[in-house]
């Protein structure tokens, strides 16, 4: 990925122990994944946090409520000093009003993280932070969305789509005030309740899925953020599925209904096998044995002595 910055994995938990009780801490970090996750960039999944990452804001808004007076964020905003990230500090202080209001406890909240080094200050120092992004109650789409420093537009039928569906079929253009433009996917993040918005420049897709080498032409229909059809292998043989990038995740992922058609394709073909190997034993079991056969086309045969007392009879009559 362009401009990725990568951090160390002891510089993830370091950060990630500022964060969460120790409880907390010791589960996070038994967890490879999650750390190699954060070091290169990357979103967290949802994951618990103490109040540590944001008591200041919690102990304002409780000692209003104490002493009965009226929440005015723009206020609690005030009182902070200044904010370089007014739009993400106002959501971050609604959010634990929203708790507050809904009864939860504030002392721990559930968030996704990811690092990134703040701005160099005046000796072009520069230290590791937590961009936290909490739960919404409601879901915020407009027509006109601001990314970093670019603008995107989206049309009243992208707007539905993303309400409804969750995502769009293609990526989206962004421009900046000199005019430069680039693209972006867009989709909702399920349990933030909110859009996330990832550039283009910064996908870097597998070069094989699911044991088969991506095409370029694959490749290309991904990045564009299109519903793809494509190959993978499953249990040695070579399915086709329908499948698109996505930007929450950061995966390809699959269409359900072309993943459970492979999946039921599978389970089928495996009860067809049981079933024929249930029936195969049964008819074996009821078969009778071979000297039980030969019996039955043949006869039994007599003892010798039985044989002698029926000539016996024969010559008496």
């Amino acid at each position: 990925m362009a401009n990725k910055i990568k951090f160390t994995p002891d510089e993830v938990k370091d950060l990630l122990r500022k964060l969460m009780s120790d409880d907390q801490f010791e589960k996070c970090t038994q967890n490879t994944e999650l750390i190699m996750t954060l070091a290169n960039g990357y979103q967290s999944p949802l994951l618990d946090f103490t109040s540590r990452a944001k008591s200041e804001i919690v102990q304002l808004i409780q000692s209003r409520q104490e002493k009965q007076l009226p929440i005015d964020v723009d206020a609690l905003m005030a009182e902070r000093g200044e904010v370089k990230e007014p739009i993400k500090e106002k959501e971050r202080i609604e959010n634990v009003l929203s708790a507050l209001e809904a009864g939860e406890d504030p002392t721990k909240y559930k968030a996704k993280i990811r690092i990134k080094l703040s701005d160099p200050d005046v000796a072009g120092r520069q230290s590791i932070l937590a961009d936290m992004s909490f739960p919404r109650r409601e879901l915020f789409v407009a027509e006109t969305m601001k990314v970093g420093d670019y603008t995107v537009r989206l049309d009243a039928q992208q707007v539905e789509d993303l309400k409804t569906i969750g995502r769009l079929n293609h990526v989206v253009d962004g421009i900046d005030v000199n005019g430069v433009v680039r693209q972006f996917f867009v989709a909702k993040d399920p349990e933030l309740n909110q859009l996330r918005f990832l550039d283009k420049e910064k996908v870097s897709l597998p070069p094989y899925v699911y044991g088969l080498k991506l095409p370029e032409e694959t490749r290309q229909s991904l990045l564009q953020g299109k519903i793809t059809n494509m190959e993978i292998k499953a249990k040695g043989d070579v399915k086709s599925v329908q499948a698109y990038f996505d930007p929450v995740t950061y995966k390809i992922k699959f269409v359900p209904e072309s993943k459970d058609r492979v999946l039921r394709t599978e389970q089928s073909q495996a009860q067809i096998n049981q079933i024929n190997k249930q029936n195969t034993s049964v008819k074996e079991k009821r078969q009778p044995s071979k000297s039980l056969q030969n019996a039955t086309k043949t006869g039994v045969k007599q003892s010798p002595q039985k044989q002698n007392q029926k000539r016996n009879q024969k010559q008496t009559l």
